[in-house]
């Protein structure tokens, strides 16, 4: 188990792999965001951080609101950093999901987004993390978070968040993000980027992908045109836990089609091209939880929707330091062999360490460290 000692010293060594800044100021207000996200998470705004490491809110308020960084360069060493993490520790197979998420706001920000299957008054935000197996255990990093605005909105907030961009669009820039640092096997998304459109460009790069058809999508079957739930009588599905078939559907083209029954009555329209393994198809589908669960542990474990400053820009900076942290998190488990450990779990054990200890024990030493620092 590591040490108090280990802990900071890993957590200065990485934080210095993410440095992006030309004062040490402003690297050791970072420095102290991060860790009293470490020390606070779930409530990680400026105030209780500021309170819980015992450092001036107003130099934290800076970092986030007025200083002159932007989060596209600390997210750029972020990933850079997480391919050398993932690089000699884990099997070559990189899996890209895309999904979608809402964040609560506190905000002028703040959309109906009801329209969208999303609660009242939230942020819709276009996500893309990667998916890698170390000694047979999945484990995730985020990649790109990026606001998704309504027409509407994007046009009432003008230059702050620029011109209107769709989710697909939104979609395609992870992509591609992604593609600077990855040798990206598969891309994994829902129904609703199974468009015509983000296919033809995933495609086009390359890729293979397995996306996901909703019930009442029309595909024609050994000449015969109908709704996938109709499907289900015809294809006599039923009899084993998943079927597949070749069909046509009239936007996409040829595809392969595996149905998977969820239980309950619930069943899964799995599709890709016909080169992609059924059973393949079934297991990258099945990958798609560790989205949903690296979303519920970003907002619920570290904060990430509980920022509380006005411009986009502080939000952005929020959302990509918590996203260090939580690479930090996943860096102690590769790094110190504790693959079998959960981020949350983690967390925990750092938590331990620093009970035995008073807060100014770990923050004067830490404060000595950054002055330390070169610039």
């Amino acid at each position: 188990m590591p040490s108090l000692f280990n802990l900071i010293h890993s957590l200065l060594s990485f934080a210095s792999k993410l440095n992006i800044f030309s004062s040490k100021p402003s690297f050791r207000s970072f420095i102290f965001y991060f860790i009293g996200i470490l020390l606070k998470p779930r409530i990680s705004h400026i105030l209780s951080i500021s309170k819980i490491i015992l450092y001036p809110y107003q130099r934290l308020q800076y970092l986030i609101s007025d200083s002159s960084w932007h989060h596209q360069s600390l997210s750029s060493n972020r990933i850079s950093l997480v391919k050398e993490i993932i690089k000699s520790k884990t099997s070559p197979k990189v899996i890209l999901i895309i999904d979608d998420t809402s964040w609560r706001r506190w905000n002028k920000f703040s959309s109906n987004c009801s329209n969208i299957g999303k609660v009242e008054r939230c942020q819709v935000v276009v996500r893309a993390d990667i998916v890698v197996f170390v000694d047979g255990v999945p484990v995730r990093f985020p990649i790109s978070v990026k606001p998704y605005f309504t027409k509407d909105k994007a046009d009432e907030l003008g230059d702050e968040v620029g011109e209107f961009k769709s989710k697909i669009e939104l979609a395609k820039e992870c992509v591609e993000e992604a593609m600077k640092f990855f040798d990206i096997d598969y891309v994994v998304f829902d129904s609703w980027y199974t468009t015509k459109d983000f296919i033809r460009f995933i495609e086009e790069k390359g890729l293979k992908w397995v996306g996901q058809f909703k019930s009442n999508r029309i595909v024609k079957i050994e000449g015969r045109r109908m709704p996938l739930s109709g499907s289900v009588t015809v294809w006599g599905f039923g009899q084993k836990s998943s079927s597949s078939l070749s069909c046509f559907q009239a936007q996409i083209g040829e595809v392969k089609i595996v149905l998977v029954d969820e239980g309950g009555g619930r069943i899964s329209y799995i599709v890709s091209r016909g080169s992609v393994d059924e059973e393949e198809m079934v297991k990258l589908k099945r990958l798609r939880w560790q989205t949903e669960k690296l979303n519920e542990e970003l907002k619920n474990m570290l904060g990430m929707d509980e920022y509380r400053v006005r411009k986009n820009e502080g939000i952005m900076r929020h959302c990509e330091i918590v996203m260090c942290v939580y690479t930090f998190l996943q860096y102690i488990r590769i790094e110190m062999g504790l693959i079998s450990r959960t981020p949350y779990q983690i967390l925990e054990m750092i938590w331990e360490r620093i009970r035995l200890v008073k807060i100014p024990d770990i923050i004067l030493p830490l404060l000595e460290t950054t002055k330390s620092l070169k610039f």
